[in-house]
């Protein structure tokens, strides 16, 4: 696949302004007592990682930036993920291990990427 000089152009110059407002938050729940979390990101390039195992996770990660990058990993009896990814580029991971699992992932962008692995625990 060849891509047009003008989108390396673009994609270029906002990295350059990414790098200037960059947003990285991760969070990390084990036991029994994990928490719904809640991540909402609106820098150039964002960042965010959740790992919770144990109890009912749940985790909803919201990004607007050119540059939006998520990864959530759960282990629980119920585990739930919303990621909405709003950019020029967006990449997108889930994976849970449950005996019920639910995943909800929206993309909008010119490169979309994602990954949503689920397993019977």
């Amino acid at each position: 696949m060849r891509v047009p000089a003008s989108l390396i152009g673009l994609i270029a110059g906002l990295a350059v302004q990414a790098a200037a407002a960059q947003s990285i938050q991760g969070v990390v729940q084990v036991g029994p007592g994990a928490q719904s979390t809640t991540i909402t990101q609106g820098s150039g390039l964002n960042i965010a990682g959740v790992i919770q195992i144990a109890g009912a996770p749940s985790a909803t990660v919201t990004q607007a930036g050119a540059f939006n990058v998520s990864a959530v990993s759960q282990v629980g009896t119920s585990t739930a993920t919303t990621i909405n990814q709003s950019g020029l580029w967006n990449t997108a991971a889930a994976t849970q291990w449950g005996t019920t699992n639910a995943a909800a992932l929206s993309q909008f962008g010119a490169v979309n990427q994602s990954f949503i692995s689920q397993g019977r625990r």
